[in-house]
């Protein structure tokens, strides 16, 4: 069930989410990391009202190459399910780590 929180969460634990191979079908590698990662723009901004920095990127731009991470609610407000980008900077630095390798043959 969707959990609405304003502001700041501080937490003593981990945040788990179920990743059990059994759980899952259509399990298909992540061949292009590194070029849905360079066509990424990453951002430093202040929300509206706050005079903090933060860092990030821009739902709507990601909406545009990886749409399956951005949610809209009902307000049409868009939000980025920021964990599973993991899965694609992952994928991006073991496609540099074998450049890399193959470089210094």
């Amino acid at each position: 069930f969707p959990v609405t929180i304003v502001g700041n969460v501080y937490a003593s634990v981990d945040f788990i989410t179920p990743s059990d191979e059994r759980l899952k079908s259509n399990i298909v590698s992540i061949s292009n990391g590194l070029s849905i990662v360079k066509s990424l723009e990453a951002y430093e901004f202040n929300k509206i009202g706050d005079t903090e920095l933060h860092a990030g990127v821009l739902a709507q731009q990601l909406e545009k190459i990886l749409p399956h991470l951005v949610r809209t609610d009902d307000s049409g407000t868009k939000h980025v399910v920021y964990d599973q980008l993991i899965a694609y900077l992952i994928a991006s630095i073991k496609e540099l780590a074998d450049e890399v390798e193959s470089l210094k043959k």
